[in-house]
């Protein structure tokens, strides 16, 4: 078992609360929540809620028309988000077929995942589809991993 001192428990603390940003009242997992984005993502800190983004609902509903196999990556990217801390892991961990979002993502040098600090995924992939989801209600909950 790893032990901790103080010092670590300290970096570890300050490095999530500026990594977490505490904005209005919400955590949010970037410095701060970018303008012009298609969705936003707020820490829960035992899930990741997705929220579409007020004026977004035609520019996602444009993407999913336009290509018929919507990933996580696509919304990422769309929203700023990757690279930016932020990864999709759904082919790189778990067995079940879920999207999978990372953050805090160590790659190799073949763009594989060897490690990440936080994973979050969708747990009714099987009879839901996360972006309909996302398009009705104006939000989604993936779980942490």
């Amino acid at each position: 078992m790893r032990r901790y001192d103080w010092w670590e428990i300290l970096n570890d603390f300050l490095f999530y609360w500026i990594k977490l940003g505490f904005v209005s009242g919400k955590a949010y997992l970037c410095e701060e929540p970018k303008k012009n984005i298609m969705v936003t993502l707020i820490d829960g800190f035992d899930h990741l809620l997705i929220k579409l983004d007020k004026g977004a609902k035609e520019d996602l509903q444009d993407l999913i028309n336009g290509d018929p196999v919507v990933t996580v990556t696509d919304i990422l990217d769309a929203s700023g988000y990757l690279g930016n801390g932020w990864s999709d892991l759904s082919d790189q961990i778990g067995m079940t077929g879920a999207p999978i979002i990372g953050f805090g993502v160590v790659l190799n040098d073949d763009g594989k995942a060897i490690d990440y600090e936080r994973g979050f995924w969708f747990p009714k992939h099987e009879g839901e589809f996360w972006l309909e989801t996302l398009l009705k209600k104006g939000e989604v909950i993936f779980l942490e991993i």
